[in-house]
This record gives structure tokens, sequence and C-alpha cells, in this order.
């Protein structure tokens, strides 16, 4: 169901709505807001995620300083607890609530998106299929396919109620009925603009090259840049992935990137490799498709071999815009299992 999202492992948290204010104005609000690095169970130049004295999950916006009370944490034989699921486009993030106890497990739950800058939130219903982009929920339900904002805005894409599948790049969001694409762009909100890096530090047992700043710290996973050059380290190995491009974080172990004609996935604790001519990727974990000049492909099929764009993954299917812009999508065959 999640698609191109970030998930957080080992927050637990009960959801709050609260706003803490940080002494100052402007620049020194943002100067204090945060922990140090160190600290943080998640960071990038524009967000931080980390708990208080008070067993509390904070996720403070760098831009204005403000930092939004995401709840306590309460575990034990019965609990209650939200984790973070995604950050989207810098200021929204995308977290679920859930119930249970020891030994029914997980009995009731519910997703919600957050808007840092203006706390409000969205949750996607009685939807049966959804998914998270910058600064919305896209759903699927009786209805047919809509996208839900924060405050209550809505747009619809289409009122067909057997579409299915759902997956996005970028403001671009596809689904199929039949196994037929189908496709629309959202009118998104402003993402936030991209900040300075701040100088890296040891984190955990990831000790950052001379002179490297940060790029994003994920549970265990910890990114980050000299110049051009970028770094991954899990668990103490550092391991260069070169000079390359368009670098985000598509699990807690895995990084994606483009480097010239060639889009790639990298797992930062195996080192292992996989990369596949294009110009533009999704990527899902380890799963990687890659599209472009030369066609859309994966590590173990040859989709199209005329010139795409935008790819997406979903649930076992693959999307991507074809010469003349058209959706196109294609049923993922899942591996045979051994000794088949």
């Amino acid at each position: 169901m999640l698609n191109r999202t970030r998930r957080f492992k080992h927050l637990g948290i009960v959801a709050a709505g609260g706003v803490l204010a940080l002494a100052g104005s402007g620049s020194a609000q943002a100067a204090t807001c945060g922990v140090k690095q160190s600290s943080a169970l998640y960071e990038t130049p524009e967000i931080q995620v980390y708990e208080n004295m008070n067993s509390r999950l904070i996720a403070c916006r760098r831009a204005t300083g403000v930092a939004r009370d995401l709840g306590p944490n309460q575990s034990g034989v019965g609990f209650s607890v939200t984790s973070v699921t995604a950050l989207l486009g810098g200021r929204w993030v995308w977290t679920r609530y859930e119930e249970g106890d020891e030994d029914e497990g997980v009995t009731s739950s519910e997703d919600t998106l957050l808007d840092l800058q203006t706390n409000k939130r969205v949750k996607p219903g009685a939807a049966m299929d959804y998914i998270g982009v910058p600064g919305a929920f896209v759903t699927i339900d009786a209805a047919g396919v809509t996208a839900r904002f924060p405050g209550g805005r809505t747009q619809s894409l289409s009122t067909d109620a057997a579409a299915a599948g759902l997956a996005s790049y970028g403001s671009r969001v596809y689904w199929n009925v039949n196994g037929v694409a189908r496709s629309a762009v959202l009118r998104l909100p402003k993402a936030d603009k991209p900040r300075p890096r701040p100088k890296a530090v040891k984190i955990l047992r990831c000790k950052p090259r001379a002179g490297a700043r940060l790029v994003e710290h994920w549970d265990d996973m910890v990114i980050t840049s000299i110049g051009r050059r970028y770094f991954a380290c899990w668990d103490r190995d550092q391991r260069s992935l070169g000079v390359v491009k368009d670098v985000r974080a598509v699990s807690d172990q895995h990084v994606a990137y483009r480097r010239g004609d060639k889009v790639g996935v990298l797992d930062a604790d195996s080192g292992a490799r996989v990369e596949l001519p294009g110009t533009q990727s999704a990527a899902t974990g380890a799963l990687l498709l890659a599209a472009g000049p030369s066609g859309v492909s994966m590590a173990t099929a040859q989709f199209s071999t005329e010139a795409a764009s935008a790819p997406a993954l979903a649930d076992g299917r693959a999307y991507w815009l074809d010469a003349s812009k058209k959706p196109q999508t294609q049923a993922l065959v899942p591996p045979a299992a051994d000794g088949m």
C-alpha cells in the first residue's frame, strides 16, 4: 500500500496535536530547535525527530523553529502507539496510530498526515487503498480516486469505483482499472525549500569523513556528502556512492541515486548494489524500476524499449509514461520460490 515513502522504525508514540513554543523568533528560533544530531531519531536539514525528557516524540521543522508534539510513548501488555511512516516534501509527517495487546497484537489502526507548517491534519477515512504524497493522501473508495489535503480541501481524480493499485511520481498519480493504466496530476501545496546541510558528527557507530555534511539520518543508516560525493553508513561501514545525484533513502537500509545515464539502489548494510540504464527511478527497498531513453526495466524484466519517464511502483505493479506521455502499467511477477 505504501508508495515512495520513508519508514521510521522503532518510534512508538501516541497521537497528539500540540505545538511546542520555542523561545525567540526567526533565525533564533531555528537555531534553538531540536537536539544534537547524535540524540535525534531521524534528521535531514529540513526536519528533526527526537524524543524529549518526558518520553514524547517531537517533530522539529527547521524552517520556522516550531516543533510539533507527536505524542507520548505508551507500551506494555496493552499498547496504543503511533509510528512515523513517512516524511513527505520536508513538512508533512505521515503517522500511524495502533492499539492492541500482547495476546492479540494490533486490533485497530488509523493513519494521519500532519502539516508541520499549519498543524492541520487529514485522515484517509474508510479508503480501500491510499498513498501519501507531499501534502495529501490519495484514496480509493466508493467515490473513486480522491486527493485529500490537510484542512479539508479535496481534488477528485476519478469517479471510477473499480480503480486499484495507487502509485505516484512527484505530483503525478497512477492507478489502473482492470489492468488499464490511468493517471492525473495533482495541485500540490508548496514544499519546503532545501536547507543548507549541517556539519555531520558521529551518530551511533557511524563516524563521518572529514568535511562531511549530513544528508539524512534514519534509524541505523546515515547518509553524508562531501561536495558532489555521497556516502552511506550502516553500523560503522562507510560505503561510497561516488559522484551521484537524486540521492534519497528508500528504506532505513537502502539508498537510491542517479549516476549519469544509470540509476541505482545501494544496500548500505551488505554493500550490494543494483544499477540499471535510466535517468529516473522508483524504488522500494531493494526493488528498483528505471525509466529513460532506453525504456523501462527492472533487474529481472524489460517492460519497454521505447523512451519513458515518471516511473512509479505500487504493490505488485509498475507504472510509467511512454514517449507520447500516455500512462502504461505492467503487473510484477513475483520470483519463484526455491525448488519451484
